[in-house]
């Protein structure tokens, strides 16, 4: 919402030129007070852009409201004292994901598949390599001297 002493209007783009932008959203209100809602995607850059109707111009506040916002999730490695090395989801995410394996950070071979609940330990398979990499898309973790 925009609320200012002239007439407003709100528009929301995408894109990186602005010979080229992309309208996502546009108010449609004519008064000193506009707003426009959008469905906004996760890792998408947007451009807002608040201009007076006409010859109108002035001072304004730009007020952005989301329902829910979540920190990105992530996997921490757990290396306790006395307990078995492990992957910790961290963050308000859960799902299934393939643990992958590699030596050289080149070749990746799946090791198993596990469900990652927030704060639920995952246990990482067992070593085969004095040095070896673990991931699940998108997330990296590295395990080096960790007797399991």
């Amino acid at each position: 919402m925009v609320g200012g002493g002239f007439t407003a209007r709100v528009a929301v783009f995408t894109g990186t030129a602005v010979n080229s932008l992309q309208q996502v959203a546009l108010s449609t209100d004519s008064g000193k007070f506009s707003a426009l809602e959008f469905e906004a995607v996760a890792g998408c850059d947007y451009a807002i852009v608040v201009d007076g109707s006409l010859t109108s111009t002035g001072a304004f506040l730009l007020f952005l409201d989301a329902p829910v916002l979540l920190r990105p999730p992530s996997l921490a490695l757990r290396t306790a004292p006395g307990a078995d090395p492990g992957l910790v989801t961290v963050g308000a995410w859960s799902g299934t994901g393939v643990i992958l394996r590699s030596t050289d950070l080149a070749t990746w071979e799946p090791v198993s598949t596990n469900a990652f609940v927030p704060g639920a330990v995952v246990p990482l398979p067992a070593r085969q390599q004095p040095l070896e990499f673990f991931r699940v898309p998108d997330r990296l973790t590295r395990r080096e001297g960790v007797s399991s």
